[in-house]
Formats: structure tokens, sequence, C-alpha cells
């Protein structure tokens, strides 16, 4: 079974929030969900809209065939081509087939309302989504009209009956960066500095909202460059510091990279992506950054780069990143896209693995020590005589290899299916391509978790036809690929996609079928 929901309308009129209602309620009671959302760079008017697919298995992408539609404005309609068989839920009467008039007076409850009368027509109980009002809206001044505004909504007959069955058991709804946010916070993660950017002001805002909770900082420093520079500060003191910025705010901490990199200090870096260059379509998703988390920076230095597609991997490769940032001392960069970064998944639950707990001690002894950004000895003194900046290289060349020595360990990449042809791809890609690869014949999908140090494959894609997916105009994980592991990805065979927006199952389906 799955159902797609269309909410749309103008920017202010509470979208959102109609979806987060559906879908942690519907979560609530064991379907699976995911919400994506669609909103451009304005804060009222506009035309936003949120897809919501519901689901009595995993789902991680969306599709446009709307077997729903809440309409806020007349754009819903206008906007969007809608089948047939499409119930639309409106407050006025948009001479569409199937159509639900909803009306309210109270406006400030328009959102609960148009949730309960859909819950209603999909043949739900109404304490069900009483129950999730009153939790999560507990303390509010609206909660009683909330709860009002539900039952009136299940006091009308309505001519649609969907009779969902609920489950016995309770799911997980969040999005990606939550999940990254998570993984920090139970890595031991001390003092977040963010400046806000879309999309990554979601992993500042979270954060923010827990910071007293779990006894953490979250500082907005002035600027970009300001918030990197006061991390790697933080981090000399023996604070585990964290970052966040999209494209535009890393060009700005690129310079202070290379210094974590020559002053061996651990930073571990959030970069959520959107589409370039420049400001670019700010608010919409891109994977044009793989290029820029692998090489950006002067000089040669170590780095980590790991790009989750699910809320299970962002959890365990930023417990990860931590870890091997610590131990390693140099910057780890977790690289998503505005798709993953801000969409809703569900899970069943996030596993747990413990990492060993690594403080970097820089103080040895009665001795004080130092850094800057000069090459340097062990004891970070500044050195400039051939025979000692050869060896401060050697040096960071043996960390190189303990690194991918370490890595090993890891979940670098994950195969999935059989079949004599095979895609490769990262991020947030895997959501469609797991929902559309039981209709791929003989395809195998081959997810990348490592960007770098990349994985060593071999065995997996012997003698096999290969394509790559991926949301930007050029192949660069294509490129990635051919550079470490020899093999030429044709362009042909570069499944790419670069409008701003996330791959459909039916695109997957004409491109590959």
């Amino acid at each position: 079974m799955r159902l797609n929901v269309l909410i749309a309308g103008k920017a202010g009129q509470g979208i959102n929030e109609i979806s987060n209602i559906l879908a942690k309620s519907l979560a609530s009671i064991g379907f699976y969900v995911f919400n994506y959302r669609d909103y451009g760079s304005y804060i009222t008017g506009g035309h936003n809209f949120n897809i919501l697919s519901i689901s009595d298995a995993i789902i991680q992408g969306y599709e446009e065939e709307f077997d729903f539609v809440i309409a806020l404005d007349e754009n819903a309609i206008k906007k969007h081509k809608l089948a047939e068989k499409a119930i639309v839920l409106a407050s006025q009467d948009y001479k569409v087939k199937n159509l639900v008039l909803v009306n309210i007076e109270n406006k400030k409850i328009e959102n609960v309302y148009y949730a309960a009368v859909l819950f209603k027509i999909l043949g739900l109980g109404k304490e069900i989504l009483k129950n999730y009002i009153e939790k999560v809206f507990a303390g509010k001044s609206l909660l009683k009209e909330d709860l009002e505004a539900v039952d009136k909504a299940y006091s009308k007959d309505y001519k649609f009956n969907f009779s969902l069955k609920a489950g016995n058991k309770k799911n997980i709804v969040m999005t990606g960066a939550e999940a990254v946010g998570i993984g920090a916070i139970e890595s031991g993660l001390q003092v977040y500095f963010g400046y806000p950017m879309t999309p990554a002001t979601s992993m500042l805002v979270f954060l923010a909202q827990n910071e007293k909770k779990y006894n953490y900082l979250v500082h907005e420093p002035e600027n970009e460059i300001s918030v990197i520079n006061a991390a790697l500060g933080a981090s000399f003191s023996n604070a585990i510091a964290m970052v966040g910025t999209s494209g535009g705010g890393f060009d700005l901490m690129t310079e202070a990279l290379s210094m974590a990199g020559m002053a061996e200090i651990p930073i571990v870096i959030y970069l959520a992506t959107r589409p370039g260059p420049s400001t670019g379509v700010p608010t919409f998703t891109s994977q044009q950054d793989i290029n820029l988390a692998v090489y950006a920076g002067h000089g040669e230095f170590s780095r980590i780069v790991v790009c989750p597609g699910d809320l299970q991997e962002a959890y365990e490769l930023t417990k990860e990143i931590f870890y091997l940032s610590q131990k390693y001392r140099c910057p780890g960069i977790i690289l998503v896209d505005k798709h993953f970064a801000e969409s809703w998944y569900t899970i069943d639950s996030l596993s747990y693995k413990k990492y060993p707990d690594i403080k970097i001690k820089y103080n040895l002894g009665k001795e004080i020590f130092k850094t800057s950004s000069y090459e340097h000895d062990e004891k970070g003194n500044t050195v400039e005589s051939a025979q000692e900046v050869k060896k401060a290289a050697d040096r960071r060349l043996k960390k190189e290899e303990e690194i991918k020595k370490e890595v090993k360990k890891m979940k670098t990449y994950e195969l999935y299916g059989k079949g004599k042809k095979i895609l490769i791809g990262t991020g947030s890609v895997k959501g469609a391509v797991l929902d559309v690869l039981p209709g791929l014949k003989d395809f195998s999908y081959l997810h990348i978790r490592y960007l770098e140090p990349f994985p060593i494959i071999g065995e997996e894609i012997k003698g096999k036809e290969i394509y790559v997916i991926e949301n930007n105009s050029i192949g660069q994980l294509a490129d990635l690929i051919q550079k470490n592991l020899g093999i030429i990805i044709s362009g042909k065979n570069r499944i790419l996609k670069y409008d701003g927006s996330q791959f459909l199952t039916k695109e997957i389906l004409e491109r590959l079928g």
C-alpha cells in the first residue's frame, strides 16, 4: 500500500505544520512516511508544497501521482498535474471531480482541521490524532481549540473512506539533519558554531533547541570565517567542536580548513549543499559540492568525508567521523544535500554503536604545546629547513595511511540486490534508487558511504556494466570513481539530474528500465 498526499499553498500558510502533524501521528501507529519539502526563498506568498508519502513498508522517496491534495490556494490545482482519482480537500470549489469542501472560521486551527479531515477519510480513529496533538501541543494556547477542531472534522460525513488499519508499533520520524545532530550529541559534542545558511540552518535550529537538555553550547558568530576559527580555538582548548554551513559559507572556511590540516586540529564540518555557483537556487537540492568537500583547501593534508543516504547511515557516520577526526587530529566533513537534510524519513530505531572516547591532550607534561599555520615539528615549533619540512610532511603521510587502514574497519559502501548491471550512487539518491530497485531489470545498487578515503571496491563491480547516478551536471562521483578505481564511466552511463530536485522513481525507470 502506498498513498501520496500533496499539501500546497503559499509560504506562511502552515504547509509544513500540516505535513508534520500527519507524518508523525501516522508513524506513531506503525505507518512508514516520507515527507518532501519544496519551498522558494521567500517568507510569505509564492508557491510552496510538501509531498507526504504513506506506506505499510519502508519508503525513502516521493512520487508526483497524488491520491490526495490539500489545496490551501488555487495554485495547488494550477501548478500540479492531478490524476483523475485524486481527492482534493479545499475551502473553495476549484471545479475538480473529487472535491471535499473544508471550511472552518478560526484560521489559526485550520491546519489541525485539514489533518483531521484527511485522517477520517483514511478511516483512522480520531483518538490517534488527538493523542498526538495533546502530546505535541501540550501547554500551547490553542490546545483546546485544536482538539475541538478534530471533533468537528469527525462529526461530518465524507463520501470517501479508505479504511486504513493502524499497526501495533511506533516508528520514529525525523529529518536527515536531526539524525546527524543526534549522532553528534551522542559523540560528546561540546560546542557548535554556525551561521544561518539554507539548508544548514535546520542543524543550527535543532542543536539550539536541545543545548540545555544535553549540556553543550551553540553559538552564532558574525560570519562563516569567524565560525570555523572560533571552532578551531575551541577544539585546541580540548573541546569537541562542530560547525555547519552550505557551499558559499564553506568557501569562506577553506583557509581555516587548511589551517586545521596544518595545525592538526580536529574539527567536524556539517556541509549541507544546494545548487550553485554563488547564491544559486538556495532552497533546492544538489550534489554539486562533492569536489568541494574532497579537494577544498590549499596544500596537502588528511581529511575524512562521509556522505549518508538514510537516517541510520547519518547517525552511524556522524559517530564514526567524530571518532576518526579526534583520533587522527584532522578535519572530518559530513556531506549532505538539502533533500536529505530537510526531508522527513521513518525508521524503526537508530542502532547504537559506542566508539572509544578520545580527547586530544595538547599539553605534553610540563611543556607548553603551541600551534600555528606554519609548518612545525611534533611539539608545534615552527620549522623551515628542508629536512624538517620533509619530516613533517612524512608524518602527515603516515597519518593518511593510518586513516585508510582504520577506515577499512568501517562500512565504507553497501551493495543492494544482484544483477549484471550495477548502479552506483551516494547521499540522498539512495532513497529513490532503493524504492525503484525491484523494478530495474538485472540491476544492483552500490551505495558509497565514504568519499575520502575512497573505498576499495573490487569483486562487486568486476565484469559488470557500471552506471553512476547523481544530482549534478558533470558527474563528480563518476570522476571520483575513475580517479580511485581506474574505471572509465562513459557519458551515456552517467545518470545526471541538475534542476534542483531529487530523482523521481519513474525518472530512474525511464532512464534505466
